[in-house]
């Protein structure tokens, strides 16, 4: 229970962040817009196919994945400062 509580707090910090939101959701598709621009400036007869949004999807969305689990850390080791999860230790290891 106490586990589900902390979960819900963290998600709540996160999505509450609007820099993280911009680096997570924002940003990518950004790039996908300007990479997608480059690609149509590009011309046929060069036959280069690394500006394609099939290339580019999955490294776009490990790049808004990987600043997600960034900020998570960082919410984490806020946590650790403040020792809010070492109240929450205790209190799982008195439950258990």
């Amino acid at each position: 229970m106490r586990i589900i509580l902390f979960a819900k707090r963290n998600i709540k910090e996160i999505l509450r962040d609007p820099i993280n939101l911009f680096f997570s959701i924002g940003f990518p598709i950004v790039l996908l817009v300007l990479l997608s621009i480059i690609n149509s400036a590009i011309p046929p007869e060069a036959k280069n196919t690394m500006f394609e949004i099939k290339n580019l999807a999955p490294g776009l969305a490990m790049f808004g994945s990987v600043f997600m689990a960034l900020f998570s850390g960082m919410l984490l080791s806020k946590d650790r400062t403040s020792s809010f999860l070492m109240r929450l230790f205790r209190l799982l290891l008195i439950l258990f």
